[in-house]
């Protein structure tokens, strides 16, 4: 599962356009996935107070796998129409089977 969110995390990657340059200061939204074997819990944080919480399935069986893709395409598609772009990535290994991964995504502020 971890290398299924690494290769995710690689495909956004490769997908996220290039942070423009502007003056003044850009944006930041930090996402804090929590994934073990049955669900996967997600912070997605624009600032002191102004935090979301979503929960969804988790697995590798035929119906729980795509349950689990829609749940991180909701999530992201909404920050990437939004203009966010993902700057980097970092994993840590809570457990056997659980991992906690941020997701720092930007948008330049508009001149």
């Amino acid at each position: 599962m971890k290398k299924l969110f690494l290769l995710l995390a690689c495909l956004l990657a490769l997908l996220a356009t290039p942070v423009k340059a502007s003056a003044g200061d850009p944006d930041i939204v930090l996402v804090r996935v929590y994934e073990n074997y049955t669900s996967v819990s997600m912070s997605i944080t624009r600032g002191p107070g102004k935090s979301e919480y979503l929960e969804f399935i988790n697995g590798i069986s035929e119906k729980r796998l795509p349950a689990s893709g829609e749940g991180y395409y909701k999530a992201l598609f909404k920050l990437y129409q939004e203009g966010y772009s993902l700057q980097s990535t970092f994993t840590t290994q809570i457990s056997t089977g659980s991992s906690l991964t941020t997701l720092v995504l930007v948008k330049s502020a508009k001149l």
